[in-house]
């Protein structure tokens, strides 16, 4: 059974990388996910817009993100 999460305005989240959402198989030591990013709209069906918080650039929209633990 997959969970549904549901994000937040303004709640942090990490993006993952183009490879994974290509199913591409990175190196071994490539990260797999970047970020922090901002969400700046949280749609229901579970996609979200983000923004970089270094350069306030739009990122999206984008459904491979997960919830970034400081």
């Amino acid at each position: 059974m997959v969970r549904p999460r549901m994000f937040c305005e303004g709640e942090l989240v990490l993006k993952a990388t183009d490879t994974v959402m290509r199913k591409q198989h990175p190196s071994k030591w490539a990260p797999n996910w970047e970020g922090p990013y901002i969400v700046q709209k949280a749609h229901g069906s579970g996609y979200c817009t983000l923004i970089d918080p270094e350069d306030q650039r739009v990122i999206g929209p984008i459904n491979y993100v997960k919830t970034y633990y400081a």
